[in-house]
């Protein structure tokens, strides 16, 4: 079972607390820069509309993720574990940049891939006008 859930969002130095959904999962977005002068239409959403939003896109790759789980739990039967990541959601492109695993992630270095390779990619659309740094940790565990 993997379990995703918003725990946590800082916005510009401020912090708000709020419920989660799935499960167990601190994301924490940061939002930078401002908004561009361009004739492309982009979002300029408050700090709890980009986090729903990233969280979502996030979620949308949970079965690619569960199936990773599903091959690494075949070669390593009490494999779980947490992977904690974090990446740059890139401002007028909504873009997931950087990802990387975290020194903190407990899940074997296989499952810690997967879900890095499975950020590439992904993109806010509509993308947001203001870039977005975040840490996000997902939990494996049979079930």
């Amino acid at each position: 079972m993997i379990s995703i859930d918003s725990t946590q969002l800082r916005s510009c130095g401020s912090r708000q607390r709020v419920a989660g959904g799935l499960g167990r999962c601190a994301l924490i977005l940061a939002l930078v820069g401002s908004a561009s002068a361009c004739s492309v239409s982009y979002h300029a959403r408050n700090a709890e509309d980009y986090r729903q939003a990233t969280r979502a896109l996030l979620e949308s790759k949970q079965s690619d993720f569960t199936t990773c789980y599903d091959g690494v739990l075949k070669a390593t039967p009490d494999a779980k574990g947490t992977v904690a990541v974090s990446f740059v959601v890139e401002e007028d492109s909504g873009k997931i940049t950087t990802p990387k695993s975290l020194p903190e992630s407990t899940a074997p270095e296989a499952l810690q891939a997967c879900v890095v390779n499975g950020l590439n990619g992904l993109a806010l659309d509509p993308p947001d006008a203001r870039k977005g740094l975040a840490t996000m940790t997902f939990d494996f565990t049979r079930g």
